[in-house]
């Protein structure tokens, strides 16, 4: 009935808390981490989905204004 959801409790969910925080850890020591660049990703936990990037390119508040309609509005 829910899949991989039903699979993860409590212990699971709290195994991968202590290794996204060890994995970060280990990280702020490296060079990289020194660096702030090569962050870990963390364990892809069931029910939780990373948030989608729209676009990379800045945009001028003129067209967010234009998207969100504000344009005209005093």
């Amino acid at each position: 009935m829910h899949g991989k959801d039903a699979m993860w409790g409590l212990t699971e969910h709290l195994l991968a808390a202590a290794v996204d925080a060890l994995h970060v850890a280990n990280w702020q020591r490296s060079a990289d981490g020194q660096k702030g660049r090569n962050y870990p990703e963390p364990i892809e936990r069931p029910g939780i989905r990373q948030p989608e990037r729209i676009g990379s390119d800045p945009v001028s508040l003129d067209e967010i204004d234009d998207w969100l309609g504000w344009k005209g509005r005093d």
